[in-house]
């Protein structure tokens, strides 16, 4: 198979011949025409990357949102702007990051929302925010995120709209997707 001399802005995928003149398998049919990223199949629906490995409970090598540093950090008091979120009114979290080790750093907040009875199929955990702080050794912060009704919606595709399920979520704020270190409850209305 020639190597293709498509440039169609869409395609993401690196076109290099892997096996004299072949297309890695992921870009070839099966009758060996080529297969463009934009029409290859996601079967994983909304599980893809770590949703996929949080709700197949796998362990992977490195979690997303996984990081190594020079130094250690301490996330602790984890506060709500208010116990119920309603739309219309941001939803502000806001925690203390402290650099516990002897070393300046940088660490980065990652903040998930889970819903916690889903009436349909959704990830153990979504990445709906996340805050950079830089701290020198010793030295405390407190940062916030604030989240919008996209953190709490789902897709109902009956209705083809983005919905807030009622309900019960948790916020979880962690260093990486499988490094949650707070946790904090919250009731969602619409």
């Amino acid at each position: 198979m020639p190597v293709s001399t498509h440039a169609d802005p869409k395609d993401m995928a690196k076109r290099v011949n892997t096996n004299k003149g072949c297309f890695p398998s992921f870009l070839t049919n099966k009758d060996n025409s080529e297969v463009y990223t934009y029409d290859l199949p996601y079967s994983e629906d909304i599980f893809m990357g770590y949703r996929w490995y949080d709700s197949k409970n796998i362990e992977p090598r490195f979690p997303f949102g996984f990081g190594l540093s020079y130094t250690t950090f301490e996330f602790s008091d984890i506060k709500l702007s208010s116990a119920e979120f309603h739309p219309g009114t941001p939803l502000k979290v806001e925690i203390t990051v402290k650099n516990t080790g002897k070393r300046k750093g940088t660490e980065i907040a990652e903040l998930y929302v889970s819903e916690l009875n889903p009436k349909a199929p959704r990830p153990p955990r979504e990445l709906k925010g996340l805050q950079r702080v830089e701290l020198d050794p010793g030295e405390s912060k407190t940062i916030s995120i604030e989240l919008d009704q996209d953190a709490f919606s789902s897709y109902d595709e009956n209705a083809h709209e983005w919905k807030i399920n009622p309900g019960n979520f948790e916020i979880q704020i962690g260093a990486s997707s499988r490094d949650i270190r707070l946790k904090a409850a919250v009731a969602a209305t619409n």
